[in-house]
C-alpha cells in the first residue's frame, strides 16, 4: 500500500495546505482525512455508506434511494422508513470524525440526496 500513500501524500501537496483531503481504504476499512486515519467497522451501514459515496464525485448530489440499495441490496422504494438507514449511517460516520480534524462536514444532506465535500 506505499503507492497509495505515496499518491494520498501528492494529492496533499497539489491541493494546498489549507485543503483536507478524505479517502476511504477498503481493504483496511479505514475512512482516512488529511494525516487522521478513522476506524470503520466492515460489514455495516457505515461502512457501505463510505465505500459507495467515495466511489461517487466528490461534490456530487447522490440520491439516497441509491445509497440505501447498494449498502443493504434492497428496494428503496419498498419503505419510506428506507431514508432512515442512509441518514444513521451518515451521522455514524459524521460523529466518528473528530471535530479538530476538518472546519465543515465531510457529508452534507440535502434534498433527499448526500454529498461528499471533500
Amino acid at each position: 500500500n506505499e503507492n497509495f500513500y505515496n499518491f494520498r501524500n501528492s494529492l496533499k501537496n497539489l491541493t494546498g495546505p489549507n485543503t483536507v483531503v478524505a479517502d476511504f481504504d477498503l481493504k483496511r476499512s479505514v475512512l482516512l482525512i488529511g494525516d487522521s486515519e478513522i476506524s470503520i467497522t466492515p460489514d455495516t451501514n457505515e461502512y457501505g455508506f463510505c465505500e459507495y459515496m467515495f466511489e461517487q464525485e466528490k461534490n456530487a448530489f447522490v440520491p439516497w434511494g441509491d445509497i440505501y440499495e447498494r449498502i443493504t441490496g434492497g428496494d428503496a422504494s419498498s419503505s419510506k422508513n428506507n431514508k432512515r438507514v442512509v441518514r444513521s449511517a451518515m451521522d455514524g460516520v459524521l460523529e466518528m470524525i473528530p471535530k479538530k480534524i476538518t472546519k465543515g462536514k465531510l457529508f452534507v444532506w440535502r434534498n433527499n440526496s448526500v454529498r461528499r465535500n471533500f
